[in-house]
């Protein structure tokens, strides 16, 4: 995942009221737009497609309303939170075109979508994997479109013929005045700063966390920075800076400091130290830890170890390659 598509990722998650919630994704006629914001992230994350431009998510609340809909899960039609026809759905299982991308749902989600039935889109995971296989097949090597109002014509040209493009353009519209920023945030960075990174390479993870800050209300979100290679220390905790100034001046000066990649110390330091109330972390706050690494640790089972046990204690995971060697298979 590269870093404007991780830095969508955290914005989709955190950037439209998206509480963590027991996952409901494969749970049958889940509806709601937390539940809608998970499948679009884990689609996302799994890199299978190519950019939507936001087109799945919105389709989702054009379609149904996030599943709102009183008639979204009604007797005898099983399109799902995306409403996918019955036919549109054969065609996401016989379409050669689409060879490569059921490959890659079967490899990286354990999905073998030959044998999944149309009932199966009452579960928000496959009606939206198969919103996903329609719209790549039906947009072709253009690709789909950007912005509201392209999509509102692709859509009616490709999925809803009957209908005014119009309708897609005022919901979607609409969808996008209804979200509203959560700051109830705890954001911490985990910083690789061993030999097999150069300075420029550093300096670059640096300058990624100042991007990303950015886009938030420092002071309301909550920012800690732990720096780590053989051994790990935080720069500074979730409760040290109130101010997106001082943040960002405490992220200039963090010194690098050469040495073996011990991402299993970084990671279950973050986990036990600081997130902690001690250290800021609070309550009921979503908990997002970012880690920046060429992913070569020095103890790949204790790595991944190690990130299980912060999602176990609901800790959302993002990992993203610094360096062209990045082994994310290493940290979990």
């Amino acid at each position: 995942m590269g870093k404007s598509e991780l830095l969508i990722v955290i914005l989709t998650l955190f950037g439209q009221s998206l509480c963590q919630v027991t996952d409901q994704t494969r749970q049958p006629e889940a509806r709601g737009p937390q539940v809608v914001e998970a499948v679009v992230s884990y689609i996302s994350e799994s890199c299978i497609f190519p950019s939507d431009k936001l087109y799945l998510r919105r389709l989702a609340y054009v379609e149904s309303q996030d599943g709102m809909n009183a008639s979204t899960y009604r007797p005898g039609y099983y399109g799902g939170i995306w409403q996918v026809d019955r036919d549109k759905f054969m065609l996401t299982q016989t379409s050669s075109a689409l060879n490569t991308y059921r490959d890659e749902i079967r490899q990286k989600l354990y999905i073998d979508w030959s044998r999944v039935s149309w009932s199966d889109l009452t579960k928000p995971l496959y009606s939206g994997l198969a919103a996903a296989l329609y719209t790549y097949l039906v947009a072709g090597q253009n690709g789909v479109p950007r912005g509201v109002e392209y999509q509102s014509t692709f859509w009616k040209n490709t999925t809803r013929p009957n209908l005014d493009a119009n309708i897609f353009y005022k919901l979607a519209n609409q969808l996008t005045r209804g979200c509203s920023r959560n700051d109830n945030l705890d954001l911490v960075f985990v910083l690789d700063s061993s030999a097999s990174l150069s300075s420029a390479d550093f300096d670059s993870t640096k300058y990624f966390v100042g991007s990303v800050l950015d886009q938030f209300n420092v002071g309301k979100v909550r920012v800690s920075v732990v720096v780590y290679s053989t051994s790990v220390s935080a720069a500074f905790y979730l409760n040290t800076y109130n101010t997106k100034a001082e943040v960002q001046k405490a992220v200039d000066g963090i010194q690098r400091n050469a040495g073996s990649t011990r991402t299993d110390l970084a990671l279950n330091f973050a986990v036990d130290n600081v997130f902690t109330i001690a250290h800021g972390s609070r309550p009921g706050a979503a908990k997002v830890l970012i880690l920046l690494t060429d992913g070569k640790s020095e103890n790949r089972v204790a790595t991944m170890a190690a990130a299980a046990r912060a999602k176990t204690r609901g800790i959302n995971v993002f990992t993203i390659g610094v360096t062209s060697a990045i082994d994310l298979e290493g940290v979990g």
